[in-house]
């Protein structure tokens, strides 16, 4: 992979160079989707259960303070904010699954972290080649790759938005920022704060 990536450099074609970075991505995404939306329960390590209970909870019952069926009863967001548990309950509602609701999470974070990450360093004045480079590491490396195998589901979906964070710092850094910048970058770190603490 890091040989393609050398040569597509030298490579004068732009065609060439686009059908490889899909193609590798196309495949890292197949790969990505065999193992995260196998059929059956997520791996039986970590958190993974804890979180897909949550997201059960949240489709059958909607948001709730207590939840009984675990520790003789506890608060039921005591440990982790609500808001990757709507998403899962809402994925979970459109499929009629929450262990298919709790993957497709998993899938839409894997996406906002491409997505993300090419967002931000075309914005910071990278070409497409380092761009897409720069999106492919950060979605496939292996902290992303074992974080949803080791229950880490409101961690992993806020990592998707997490590439946005510097352009956050720069727009309240730089004083010629518009409102709509500053509102926006309050909403991201919001929202990250709503799906991980």
């Amino acid at each position: 992979l890091g040989v393609g990536f050398t040569i597509l450099r030298v490579v004068s074609s732009k065609w060439l160079q686009y059908s490889f970075y899909v193609c590798v991505l196309v495949g890292l995404i197949l790969v990505f989707f065999s193992v995260y939306l196998a059929s059956g329960y997520p791996k039986e390590w970590g958190h993974n259960f804890g979180h897909l209970f949550k997201v059960w909870k949240v489709w059958k019952f909607g948001y709730v303070n207590w939840a009984g069926e675990w520790y003789g009863g506890y608060p039921f967001e005591r440990f982790y904010p609500p808001l990757a548990y709507f998403f899962g309950g809402f994925y979970a509602g459109l499929v009629n699954s929450d262990v298919l609701g709790y993957k497709l999470v998993n899938v839409t974070s894997m996406v906002a972290s491409l997505v993300t990450t090419y967002y931000v360093t075309k914005k910071v004045g990278m070409n497409f080649y380092q761009s897409s480079v720069a999106s492919i590491f950060y979605a496939f490396s292996i902290w992303s790759l074992v974080t949803p195998l080791e229950g880490g589901f409101s961690r992993y979906l806020a990592a998707g938005l997490a590439p946005l964070l510097p352009l956050v710092f720069l727009s309240v850094c730089d004083l010629r920022v518009g409102k709509k910048s500053l509102v926006a970058s309050g909403l991201l770190v919001g929202t990250m704060v709503l799906i991980h603490h």
